[in-house]
Protein backbone atom coordinates (compact mmCIF):
# COMPACT_ATOMS: atom_id res chain seq x y z
CA UNK A 1 0.00 0.00 0.00
CA UNK A 2 2.51 2.57 0.61
CA UNK A 3 4.18 1.93 -2.92
CA UNK A 4 0.75 2.91 -4.36
CA UNK A 5 0.47 6.11 -1.95
CA UNK A 6 3.87 6.70 -2.98
CA UNK A 7 3.53 6.40 -6.49
CA UNK A 8 -0.08 8.47 -6.15
CA UNK A 9 1.69 11.39 -4.47
CA UNK A 10 4.37 11.91 -7.31
CA UNK A 11 1.45 11.92 -9.54
CA UNK A 12 0.20 14.13 -7.98
CA UNK A 13 3.12 16.32 -7.85
CA UNK A 14 3.94 16.03 -11.32
CA UNK A 15 -0.04 16.76 -11.89
CA UNK A 16 0.69 19.92 -10.12
CA UNK A 17 3.03 21.39 -12.32
CA UNK A 18 1.89 24.10 -14.99
CA UNK A 19 0.68 22.63 -18.27
CA UNK A 20 2.89 25.17 -20.48
CA UNK A 21 5.64 22.76 -18.97
CA UNK A 22 3.68 19.65 -20.78
CA UNK A 23 3.47 21.66 -23.67
CA UNK A 24 7.71 22.53 -23.92
CA UNK A 25 9.61 20.30 -22.05
CA UNK A 26 12.93 21.94 -23.11
CA UNK A 27 11.68 25.55 -22.24
CA UNK A 28 10.70 24.99 -19.01
CA UNK A 29 11.93 21.71 -17.47
CA UNK A 30 13.63 22.92 -14.51
CA UNK A 31 17.03 21.15 -13.69
CA UNK A 32 17.54 17.82 -13.05
CA UNK A 33 18.94 18.59 -9.53
CA UNK A 34 16.03 20.76 -8.47
CA UNK A 35 13.39 18.30 -9.69
CA UNK A 36 15.11 15.07 -8.04
CA UNK A 37 15.15 17.99 -4.37
CA UNK A 38 11.62 18.51 -4.85
CA UNK A 39 11.10 14.63 -5.35
CA UNK A 40 12.81 13.91 -2.45
CA UNK A 41 10.96 16.02 -0.10
CA UNK A 42 7.53 14.90 -1.38
CA UNK A 43 9.37 11.73 -0.11
CA UNK A 44 10.04 12.76 3.07
CA UNK A 45 6.58 14.17 3.35
CA UNK A 46 4.75 11.01 2.27
CA UNK A 47 6.93 8.92 4.91
CA UNK A 48 5.94 11.28 7.81
CA UNK A 49 2.62 10.96 6.74
CA UNK A 50 3.02 7.27 6.34
CA UNK A 51 4.69 7.30 10.16
CA UNK A 52 1.65 9.54 11.53
CA UNK A 53 -1.05 7.07 10.06
CA UNK A 54 1.07 4.13 11.00
CA UNK A 55 1.01 5.64 15.01
CA UNK A 56 -2.68 6.79 15.07
CA UNK A 57 -3.71 3.23 13.81
CA UNK A 58 -1.77 2.03 16.84
CA UNK A 59 -3.69 4.77 18.91
CA UNK A 60 -6.43 3.26 17.67
CA UNK A 61 -6.08 -0.07 18.22
CA UNK A 62 -4.99 0.72 21.83
CA UNK A 63 -8.15 2.79 22.33
CA UNK A 64 -10.34 -0.05 21.00
CA UNK A 65 -8.78 -2.51 23.71
CA UNK A 66 -9.58 0.12 26.28
CA UNK A 67 -12.67 0.23 25.36
CA UNK A 68 -13.17 -3.68 25.61
CA UNK A 69 -11.73 -3.62 28.99
CA UNK A 70 -13.99 -0.81 29.84
CA UNK A 71 -17.02 -3.10 29.02
CA UNK A 72 -15.83 -5.73 30.62
CA UNK A 73 -15.31 -3.85 34.36
CA UNK A 74 -18.92 -2.74 33.15
CA UNK A 75 -20.25 -6.21 32.80
CA UNK A 76 -18.17 -6.93 35.94
CA UNK A 77 -19.83 -4.65 38.07
CA UNK A 78 -23.22 -5.21 37.11
CA UNK A 79 -22.67 -9.05 38.02
CA UNK A 80 -21.22 -7.91 41.39
CA UNK A 81 -24.52 -5.06 42.12
CA UNK A 82 -26.47 -8.03 40.93
CA UNK A 83 -24.63 -10.70 43.37
CA UNK A 84 -24.89 -8.32 46.31
CA UNK A 85 -28.52 -7.31 45.74
CA UNK A 86 -29.42 -10.88 45.75
CA UNK A 87 -27.70 -11.91 48.62
CA UNK A 88 -28.79 -8.94 50.92
CA UNK A 89 -32.62 -10.15 49.53
CA UNK A 90 -31.69 -13.91 50.70
CA UNK A 91 -30.13 -11.95 54.38
CA UNK A 92 -33.69 -9.89 54.98
CA UNK A 93 -35.76 -12.89 53.26
CA UNK A 94 -33.90 -15.39 56.29
CA UNK A 95 -34.49 -12.28 58.77
CA UNK A 96 -37.87 -12.11 58.45
CA UNK A 97 -38.44 -15.75 58.68
CA UNK A 98 -36.45 -15.58 61.86
CA UNK A 99 -38.44 -12.77 63.57
CA UNK A 100 -42.03 -15.02 62.09
CA UNK A 101 -40.71 -18.16 63.30
CA UNK A 102 -39.95 -16.90 66.98
CA UNK A 103 -42.83 -17.71 69.38
CA UNK A 104 -44.12 -15.41 72.19
CA UNK A 105 -44.30 -16.31 75.53
CA UNK A 106 -48.32 -17.79 76.04
CA UNK A 107 -48.54 -16.19 78.97
CA UNK A 108 -52.39 -15.70 78.97
CA UNK A 109 -53.72 -12.36 81.06
CA UNK A 110 -56.87 -14.42 82.14
CA UNK A 111 -54.79 -17.23 83.70
CA UNK A 112 -54.87 -17.45 87.26
CA UNK A 113 -52.36 -16.51 89.65
CA UNK A 114 -52.26 -19.69 91.49
CA UNK A 115 -51.93 -21.66 88.24
CA UNK A 116 -48.59 -19.53 86.97
CA UNK A 117 -45.12 -20.45 87.31
CA UNK A 118 -42.12 -18.44 87.72
CA UNK A 119 -38.74 -18.31 85.78
CA UNK A 120 -35.91 -16.83 87.39
CA UNK A 121 -33.20 -15.19 84.96
CA UNK A 122 -29.80 -14.62 87.01
CA UNK A 123 -26.09 -13.09 85.11
CA UNK A 124 -23.67 -13.68 87.41
CA UNK A 125 -21.02 -13.15 84.74
CA UNK A 126 -18.89 -9.84 84.11
CA UNK A 127 -20.20 -8.89 80.76
CA UNK A 128 -24.09 -8.23 80.15
CA UNK A 129 -25.88 -11.03 78.09
CA UNK A 130 -28.96 -12.03 76.29
CA UNK A 131 -31.20 -14.60 77.76
CA UNK A 132 -33.54 -15.80 75.26
CA UNK A 133 -36.79 -17.57 76.15
CA UNK A 134 -39.01 -19.28 73.79
CA UNK A 135 -38.23 -16.45 71.29
CA UNK A 136 -38.43 -13.52 74.12
CA UNK A 137 -35.00 -12.01 73.97
CA UNK A 138 -34.28 -10.23 78.31
CA UNK A 139 -30.94 -8.24 78.45
CA UNK A 140 -29.13 -8.49 81.71
CA UNK A 141 -26.67 -6.58 82.94
CA UNK A 142 -23.65 -7.85 85.52
CA UNK A 143 -25.51 -8.96 88.39
CA UNK A 144 -28.42 -8.75 87.31
CA UNK A 145 -31.63 -10.98 88.28
CA UNK A 146 -35.24 -11.06 86.55
CA UNK A 147 -38.43 -13.00 87.88
CA UNK A 148 -40.53 -13.84 84.65
CA UNK A 149 -44.21 -15.01 85.41
CA UNK A 150 -45.64 -17.84 83.06
CA UNK A 151 -47.85 -20.10 82.22
CA UNK A 152 -46.04 -23.83 83.71
CA UNK A 153 -45.08 -26.16 80.65
CA UNK A 154 -42.28 -27.06 78.38
CA UNK A 155 -39.89 -23.83 76.93
CA UNK A 156 -36.37 -23.70 75.47
CA UNK A 157 -33.86 -20.93 76.14
CA UNK A 158 -30.41 -19.59 74.78
CA UNK A 159 -27.66 -17.64 76.01
CA UNK A 160 -25.74 -15.44 74.19
CA UNK A 161 -23.48 -12.36 73.88
CA UNK A 162 -24.94 -9.08 73.40
CA UNK A 163 -23.08 -9.02 70.06
CA UNK A 164 -24.71 -12.48 69.55
CA UNK A 165 -22.13 -14.97 69.92
CA UNK A 166 -23.68 -18.05 71.94
CA UNK A 167 -22.82 -18.80 75.19
CA UNK A 168 -25.42 -21.70 75.85
CA UNK A 169 -26.59 -22.95 72.71
CA UNK A 170 -30.23 -23.97 73.01
CA UNK A 171 -31.82 -26.35 75.71
CA UNK A 172 -35.40 -27.19 76.54
CA UNK A 173 -36.23 -27.40 80.17
CA UNK A 174 -39.87 -27.57 81.79
CA UNK A 175 -41.49 -25.15 84.11
CA UNK A 176 -44.00 -26.54 86.97
CA UNK A 177 -46.21 -24.87 89.25
CA UNK A 178 -45.49 -25.11 93.28
CA UNK A 179 -41.99 -25.28 93.45
CA UNK A 180 -39.39 -22.70 93.76
CA UNK A 181 -38.79 -20.52 90.65
CA UNK A 182 -36.71 -21.97 88.10
CA UNK A 183 -33.45 -20.61 87.49
CA UNK A 184 -31.25 -19.75 84.68
CA UNK A 185 -27.96 -18.98 85.72
CA UNK A 186 -25.49 -17.57 83.64
CA UNK A 187 -21.57 -17.46 85.47
CA UNK A 188 -18.23 -17.60 84.52
CA UNK A 189 -17.10 -21.19 83.33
Amino acid sequence: MSNLLRNAVIVVGLVGLSPPAWGDEKAQTPPAGETADRLNRIERRLDDLESQVKNQMNDLQALKGLSGQVNALNLRLDTLEKTLTDQLALIRQELQGLKESQRRAYDLPDTPPQRLAQLQLVNTWDAPVVIAVDGQEYLLQPNQTRTITRRPGWFSYEVRHVDGRVIQGRRDSELRIGYRPHMIEVFPR
